[in-house]
């Protein structure tokens, strides 16, 4: 037996019929960013749209106007007809308590697009089998697109971004060392103030100038410095290998001697403290040789969803 899509109907109506009865509700749904598509009964889509575009047009709301309305377009009928409009009035709740309603239908309406965007996941899960890759990648995205928050920012008076404004440079001022995020070469981060969140930073020299070594010490340092995850996309180059030279970086032993395992006695020690310490940093590497956009973005998008990620690496962006 199919069961019936979660709705709150006579919120609905209590809704409509306030905003016929007080002119400020119409007010309180335009704050709220309530749609006619998050009306789940299609007569109160109708109804509401026909509120919004008369509150658009600067045109009084009632039930004389509304059903007035309704006949000019000849949309009364969808609309549930004028006795039905008339007795949306019975049903009217107050403008202190409107905004509770209205978020009650946003949030039955997220449930709704919700379940009906998991079953086109499941659509697309049985259909497009065979390319696992762009299934997970649009899951994903339409996942995320349900549960972003609609509602845009509201307005700030020019007193409220100064002072806002002035208690960020208190505390910039009275902050030690760098704001962003600490790469460990300091005269970089007393440039920069540390890498900021959202830079894109491009790594560029002739082949053969160190760029891995720079970029792998970004990685331990960030790791080391900073509360959250680092992760590494290696495209030409093998976890393996980059694990050596992490342990090489740490444990100031010679890359060369850890390729060969000619170690000595003391710089086995070395390696295996450097090896306990790189265990304990949170660093995760893929070296998946052939790795799509898609997939680079659902595997940094699971990584901030349990870590917190502070930095993504990639070696090298041309691979891509």
């Amino acid at each position: 037996m199919p069961r019936e899509l979660p709705n709150s109907q006579q919120l609905e109506c209590a809704v409509l019929g306030a905003i016929m009865m007080w002119p400020d509700v119409m007010t309180a749904c335009s704050d709220q960013d309530l749609q006619a598509e998050e009306f789940y009964l299609p007569q109160h889509r109708t109804l509401y749209q026909t509120m919004l575009d008369m509150a658009d047009a600067n045109q009084a709301i009632d039930q004389i106007t509304v059903i007035t309305r309704l006949k000019d377009q000849e949309q009364l009928d969808q609309a549930g007809g004028a006795d039905y409009v008339v007795s949306l009035a019975d049903t009217a709740i107050s403008p202190a308590v409107v905004g509770m309603y209205i978020t009650e239908i946003k949030n039955k309406a997220q449930l709704r697009r919700l379940i009906d965007t998991s079953e086109k996941i499941a659509n697309d899960s049985y259909e497009n089998s065979g390319d696992i890759d762009s299934v997970l990648d649009n899951a994903e995205r339409a996942i995320m697109e349900v549960t972003r928050d609609r509602r845009g920012t509201e307005f700030e008076s020019s007193k409220e971004i100064a002072n806002r404004v002035i208690a960020e440079l208190n505390e910039l001022r009275n902050h030690k060392g760098v704001t962003g995020i600490q790469t460990g070469f300091t005269d970089l981060d007393r440039m920069t103030n540390g890498f900021q969140r959202g830079d894109l930073i491009i790594l560029a020299a002739r082949p053969a100038m160190g760029k891995s070594a720079l970029a792998l010490n970004f990685v331990n340092q960030v790791a080391k410095r900073n509360e959250g995850c680092v992760c590494l996309f290696s495209l030409e180059m093998p976890a393996e290998q980059l694990g050596m030279r992490l342990l090489s970086a740490r444990s100031h032993v010679p890359g060369d001697n850890i390729k060969t395992g000619r170690l000595s006695n003391d710089e086995w020690n070395a390696v295996n403290e450097a090896a306990a310490d790189l265990g304990k940093l949170p660093v995760y590497i893929d070296d998946t040789s052939m790795i799509k956009i898609p997939e680079i973005f659902s595997k940094c998008r699971r990584l901030q969803a349990e870590h917190g990620l502070n930095l993504v690496l990639i070696d090298y962006i041309q691979l891509i």
